[in-house]
């Protein structure tokens, strides 16, 4: 998966993971759903170092972890594990700064390709008061099941 050239021209780059990235993770998981997690704080409690440890690892053995950087700095993590029958496991997490560039539906896109070539569905699941699913919706991915905190979202090829 390539970056857009208009993307690139802005300073973006995707670069894979290493383990000393470990605490731009944690970071940026941090910073990037701070917001939510603190409105559904009884459902998630307190932010937990060890966890967020442990899912960084995990991540590894996903089909796709990239870093995104812009200007030097490590400004988002992408990811998705693709498996026989689905793709799963995606997330998008960008600071603040960097969102609204198109990173997203650049990312979406790439899945709804993968999903057509493979006929196999995208699954994605996300905060219920995150705004991310108004662009799931635009981009064709359909709500299927209510859990918890959490909406599940479907793209059908």
């Amino acid at each position: 998966m390539e970056l857009t050239n208009a993307l690139r021209k802005r300073g973006f780059l995707l670069e894979n993971i290493a383990e000393n990235d470990l605490k731009a993770f944690i970071d940026v998981e941090k910073m990037s759903h701070n917001k939510y997690v603190a409105e559904h704080s009884d459902f998630f409690g307190a932010w937990n170092e060890n966890l967020l440890t442990n899912t960084f690892h995990e991540k590894f053995h996903y089909s796709y972890f990239q870093k995104l950087v812009f200007n030097g700095e490590i400004v988002g993590f992408l990811g998705y594990d693709k498996k026989d029958d689905v793709i799963d496991h995606v997330f998008i997490r960008l600071l603040e700064n960097v969102q609204h560039n198109g990173i997203g539906t650049w990312f979406l896109s790439n899945l709804i390709v993968l999903s057509e070539k493979f006929h196999i569905p995208v699954n994605i699941v996300v905060i219920k008061t995150n705004p991310a699913q108004n662009l799931y919706r635009k981009m064709g991915f359909a709500f299927y099941k209510e859990e918890d905190v959490f909406y599940h979202f479907r793209y059908l090829p």
